[in-house]
């Protein structure tokens, strides 16, 4: 007989071991199944070891400038392995953490693959055991997907996956095809290590999506980081170089450009597979581009299944797939739904970092906004100055009519911390004088969000 659970989570990253704790919260038995690492992409393959890695290239830059601080050494260097080791040790850190969560937290956990069938059951594949659950939730994430370009199953061609799994010492030169945000900070990365990185994007800026402002900011940061990035291009095909190298061919306005390195990083996106995880199913959830389709409750068409996270073509981050759990675990229990999921902050974790939350300036007048919009450039903050971290901006977008705050986006040290103040006050409809009546402290980053609202 299949063993009872209330809640059977399929998926263990960021939404579905945040899902499994706030079920058990609600007092429901709940089981959680992974057929590989707790923590999912972001914590194995994702978030955590790129700004692991981050971290250290952050830290190597500022140890190789500082004689302008005082700080003098001649013998400063980056050890790749160490750094690739370091990124290994945290993440087996935070695993265990969430291991012990789900102890704490009575959740069952069954390390396999799992695809259900009728009626709520789940047949997991390694063990061919059977579980029942009242309520299925499915947060599997997803996977990189590669670009539609002739050559680009090419052996030297990495995913972000492939090229966070270990130290490449045989490789220099990179090219990143994707200006998105994994783009962009795996260009920090790299440049760091000291390879030869060019970046090339089809859209008119790196960062499509994002503000403008932070586009041209972050292109001219990577530049100072011996960066190339090429924007506007179409790569027609991947192919093979001189002497062991890789080419990747391209069209700029009309003439095709060739481009050689070790390797290339294909960093266009991410797709999910919901396709696979149903076995034999007749009444199947609504499927489209291989993502299940959810209401406002991330519910399926089939009564009892759920879904969330990258696995619905929703928002593609971690903290939107925990906040996607904790509402739908909610809406399962009948309870009051504890979050506000409609405004989600995005962060890029470069040097400067760059963080936007709410609408940008273009967005609120599309819809129709008659828009106050406040800058405050950083070279104004003491704390930037006398970090030598002065580069950037704070912006602020308000609705004239109101002053209620509708978005904010920013290139500074911190900005990923700082930008929930921002989101906190959307959120609860706060208008620029709200915000303004806060004190921050001298000398802070912060206080930088008490000039930018003046």
């Amino acid at each position: 007989m299949a063993e009872q659970f209330d809640l059977v989570i399929i998926g263990a990253g960021p939404g579905g071991y945040v899902a499994a704790i706030e079920a058990s919260k609600n007092g429901m038995h709940t089981a959680i199944v992974e057929k590989a690492d707790l923590g999912g992409t972001c914590l194995n393959h994702g978030c955590i070891p790129t700004k692991t890695l981050l971290n250290s290239v952050r830290l190597y830059r500022e140890l190789k400038n500082g004689g302008d601080f005082g700080i003098m050494s001649d013998h400063i260097a980056l050890n790749i392995e160490k750094a690739y080791e370091r990124k290994d040790e945290v993440v087996q850190k935070l695993r265990e953490g969430i291991a012990l969560l789900m102890e704490q937290n009575e959740v069952t956990v069954f390390y396999d693959e799992a695809c259900i069938e009728e009626n709520h059951t789940i047949y997991l594949k390694k063990s061919k055991e059977r579980l029942f659950a009242k309520a299925v939730m499915i947060a599997t994430g997803g996977e990189s997907a590669l670009p539609d370009i002739p050559g680009i199953e090419h052996q030297k061609v990495y995913t972000s996956e492939t090229l966070l799994a270990k130290p490449h010492p045989d490789i220099q030169s990179l090219i990143i095809i994707g200006g998105g945000i994994i783009g962009v900070e795996f260009a920090s990365i790299f440049s760091g290590f000291g390879y030869q990185v060019t970046v090339v994007e089809a859209k008119k800026q790196i960062l499509y999506g994002m503000d403008s402002d932070i586009g041209r900011q972050l292109k001219a940061v990577l530049k100072k980081q011996g960066v190339k990035v090429i924007t506007d291009v179409h790569v027609e095909k991947v192919c093979d170089g001189e002497a062991g190298s890789v080419c990747c061919i391209y069209n700029l306005k009309g003439e095709n450009k060739i481009l050689a390195a070790d390797a290339v990083l294909a960093a266009t996106g991410r797709r999910s597979k919901a396709e696979t995880l149903f076995l034999g199913m007749q009444d199947m959830p609504v499927i489209k581009n291989g993502c299940l389709q959810v209401d406002e409750h991330f519910q399926t068409s089939v009564q009892g299944i759920y879904a969330i996270g990258d696995v619905t073509g929703k928002t593609a981050l971690a903290h939107a797939a925990s906040a996607q759990a904790i509402c739908a675990v909610n809406a399962i229990a009948g309870r009051e739904i504890p979050v506000d999921k409609t405004v989600i902050p995005s962060c890029v974790y470069t040097s400067p970092e760059a963080a936007c939350t709410g609408i940008t300036e273009d967005e609120a007048r599309a819809q129709g906004y008659d828009v106050i919009v406040h800058k405050y450039s950083m070279s104004g903050n003491g704390k930037s100055v006398l970090t030598g971290n002065d580069r950037g901006f704070i912006k602020v977008v308000a609705d004239r009519s109101n002053h209620c705050i509708l978005g904010a986006q920013m290139v500074c040290e911190r900005a990923s911390d700082m930008i929930s103040e921002f989101t906190m006050a959307i959120v609860n409809h706060l208008t620029l004088t709200d915000m303004a009546k806060a004190v921050r402290p001298h000398p802070t980053y912060s206080e930088a969000i008490s000039d930018s609202l003046l």
